[in-house]
């Protein structure tokens, strides 16, 4: 699927290749669940993050992300 994000913040954060600091982190749970969406705080050179917590809403823009991305995959294709 060719995703649109909600924000070029979003899609920035999202994409970064560093584990370290602060990530977001998209987990699909399929059409009838949707998406679970994840902030997490990686410590420099750990395999797992520290903690994090799930996130509703984009940090940068506002949107509902349950709805901005379900609404990818309805009108999107």
């Amino acid at each position: 699927m060719n995703m649109k994000w909600c924000c070029p913040d979003f899609e920035s954060q999202l994409l970064k290749s560093e584990k370290r600091g602060v990530g977001l982190v998209v987990v699909n749970h399929g059409p009838r669940r949707g998406c679970l969406f994840l902030i997490q705080d990686w410590d420099e050179g750990s395999v797992t993050p520290h903690g994090g917590f799930a996130i509703k809403f984009c940090p940068w823009c506002g949107k509902n992300l349950q709805e901005w991305f379900a609404s990818q995959t309805t009108n999107g294709r």
